[in-house]
């Protein structure tokens, strides 16, 4: 099974590619829209799940899972979208009010 390593490089590098596609996307629109971006961003962040969110979807999606594994979710928040990782590894993505979580099964990752 694969899975995603989120580091703080990743973080770092998604975080600086959403801030250069944001600021490009500025400087091409004009006007109102300027004004449509600045709105969708905004709603982006609004509509950004939490963690307890994250852990509610993770817990629907794998009920066998060891209480210990959700209990060291690890948030990460990118502003307009989110992540959590569970010993590093991603399990959800969040983003528009939205949690999808992936295939992975908390009950496979290795005991702490």
């Amino acid at each position: 099974m694969h899975h995603v390593e989120v580091s703080p490089l990743l973080q770092g590098l998604v975080v600086l590619l959403l801030l250069a596609a944001a600021v490009q996307a500025v400087r091409v629109t004009w006007g109102k829209g300027r004004l449509v971006l600045l709105t969708l961003a905004l709603v982006c962040v609004m509509a950004n799940p939490g963690r307890a969110r994250h852990v509610r979807e993770i817990q629907r999606a794998a009920p066998e899972a060891d209480t210990r594994l959700v209990h060291g979710v690890t948030y990460h928040d990118f502003l307009v979208v989110s992540a959590a990782t569970i010993q590093g590894r991603l399990v959800s993505l969040g983003g528009f009010n939205r949690v999808l979580v992936g295939s992975i099964s908390c009950a496979t990752l290795p005991p702490r």
